[in-house]
């Protein structure tokens, strides 16, 4: 799961590109409370030098801020569902959201 959830980080279309399926990402958004997320947020930007720089270079130029997270969240859902560790309803997993902390990332671009 990690190893996906890194790949997924790195994808511009986890941030830039509407999800393929609108009408379940609608479904889910409805039940995201992004607000409720902002100590996740803070987390992920703290252990994750990678996250911190994507989000400070695309948001707002590219996409606003909400969409950015909330397309991140969504799909790392779907990741958990994949992999059983969330339910397949559209309400929001509360496990942990795997960020990569400093050595993983140096180590996953190589650094």
């Amino acid at each position: 799961l990690e190893q996906r959830v890194q790949t997924m980080q790195r994808d511009s279309d986890t941030y830039c590109d509407e999800p393929a399926d609108l009408e379940d990402f609608e479904a889910w958004a409805a039940t995201f409370a992004l607000e409720s997320m902002s100590g996740e947020v803070d987390q992920i930007l703290v252990s994750n030098s990678f996250m911190r720089e994507l989000q400070s270079r695309i948001v707002p130029l590219v996409v606003e801020y909400d969409a950015f997270w909330t397309r991140y969240f969504y799909r790392l859902h779907n990741l958990k569902v994949e992999f059983g560790v969330a339910a397949a309803s559209s309400e929001p997993a509360s496990l942990p959201e795997y960020p990569l902390g400093e050595e993983e990332a140096k180590q996953t671009v190589g650094g």
